[in-house]
């Protein structure tokens, strides 16, 4: 299969985790497409900033001293006043394309894509404006330190936010914390303010922004977050390549260096095994530790969580397996349609040619006859169909790749239900996986 789709990231989209509003949104479970909800959204596009024209560039003047009672301020945190530990960790090291239509907004100051800071009303032109976060469980000390040089006015100030990033990879329920701010407008305090947010469990994985029915702004798609939680160096994965070269079925993992499809389906194949005689089994929890009716979320098995387990919904095993091809040097995509996950994979280095891979039917035995199929070769089948992993490996390619060919022109397309995640282009963007804590 080729052209396929890349779920890429937009500047002024994620600069927008500010400003959502309730909306309602389905929630899809069922077997045979587990552990994945879904909503009707839209192909994202969003400005940053404040709402309507960009400001025109400032004039130079000497400043106004304002009225003390004209100024006023509010703390806010945005994606529905939730921290997301996924979200924090994974974007720490985000590389944002520059979009040629972007215009920042000289009104909204400090970190690009924050969405924890102050918003300021009466603030005199070329004023110094000071923001301080206080430290906290889940982050030391931040400041922003500027010039209101837009002119008199509001503004919105972004400070950098320190993470105490151990922290966040170690929250495991959702509890609620005090955000106190401190401002200063030309050295002068303007007091000190809370805002109480929901810290989420590093397992709520945001998948969508659902923004107000009463604005102009679309619904924003943050799909790509699932790739966060393919961790190829997560030290299970080697566990696993261990026990799936005592299988025999490969003597080495070899990548894409023997240029044989067979070879590359023989590794996919001893992977799976190994999986199976675990015991993995298909599971269908997929709750979030909480539930927000506009930051949509899923909870996602870390790898070691799943492996321990031996359960997984479709999220869980297709992220757990991915990431152990990534380990041997294959390609795989995360494939989600309408309240569903699986897993494709390429056969070649160029990815002329892809398979998918049902991940749900891990746990499955097989039938008792010997599989056929169109996708794996004859001499597979004959060295291995008597397996009862095989036949269910084989079942499982089948089933993805047929939803492949099924839905290739919705991932060619622009519905955000229909995604092909590539894990090697998220990472090139700085998508970071989440790091392993030990206990």
């Amino acid at each position: 299969m080729t052209g396929l789709k890349c779920v890429g990231l937009s500047v002024s989209a994620l600069s927008l985790l500010l400003a959502c509003a309730p909306a309602t949104g389905q929630v899809v479970e069922k077997r045979g497409q587990p552990g994945s909800q879904s909503t009707a959204l839209e192909k994202k596009k969003y400005t940053r900033g404040v709402k309507g024209e960009p400001a025109p560039a400032p004039t130079p003047r000497t400043p106004a001293a304002a009225p003390a009672a004209s100024l006023r301020w509010e703390p806010f945190a945005g994606m529905d006043a939730q921290i997301f530990p996924s979200f924090v960790v994974s974007t720490a090291t985000l590389r944002l394309p520059q979009e040629d239509t972007e215009v920042d907004d000289p009104r909204q100051l400090g970190e690009a894509v924050g969405f924890l800071g102050a918003s300021l009303e009466g603030v005199p032109a070329n004023s110094r404006l000071r923001v301080e976060v206080k430290p906290n469980r889940i982050m030391d000390a931040s400041v922003f330190d500027g010039q209101a040089a837009a002119g008199a006015g509001d503004y919105e100030v972004y400070p950098k936010i320190n993470y105490k990033y151990d922290a966040l990879l170690d929250w495991r329920q959702p509890m609620p914390l005090n955000i106190t701010m401190e401002v200063f407008v030309d050295g002068r305090s303007l007091g000190t303010r809370s805002e109480t947010v929901t810290v989420r469990s590093i397992n709520d994985c945001p998948f969508a922004i659902v923004a107000d029915e009463d604005s102009d702004e679309d619904d924003l798609d943050l799909s790509w977050m699932f790739a966060a939680y393919v961790n190829e160096n997560h030290p299970w994965v080697d566990t696993l390549t261990r026990e799936a070269l005592d299988s025999k079925i490969v003597d080495a993992f070899t990548g894409y260096q023997d240029e044989s499809a067979d070879e590359v389906i023989r590794q996919v194949y001893a992977i799976w095994n190994t999986l199976q005689r675990r015991g993995m089994r298909y599971s269908d929890i997929s709750r979030s530790s909480a539930e927000s009716e506009v930051v949509l979320s899923q909870h996602v098995r870390l790898f070691d969580e799943s492996v321990t387990a031996r359960q997984a919904n479709c999220v869980d095993g297709t992220v757990m397996f991915a990431a152990v091809l990534r380990k041997i040097g294959l390609e795989p995509y995360l494939v989600t349609v309408p309240g569903h996950m699986f897993l494709a994979f390429d056969l070649d280095e160029e990815g002329t040619r892809t398979l998918g891979l049902e991940t749900t039917m891990m746990g499955d035995t097989g039938g008792a006859d010997a599989p056929r199929s169109g996708k794996v070769s004859k001499a597979l089948i004959a060295r291995y169909g008597g397996q009862p992993s095989f036949k269910s490996f084989v079942a499982a390619i089948e089933d993805g790749t047929q939803a492949l060919a099924e839905n290739k022109s919705k991932f060619d397309g622009d519905d955000v239900d229909y995604q092909m995640i590539s894990l090697d282009e998220s990472r090139r963007m700085g998508i970071l996986p989440l790091a392993y804590v030990k206990k």
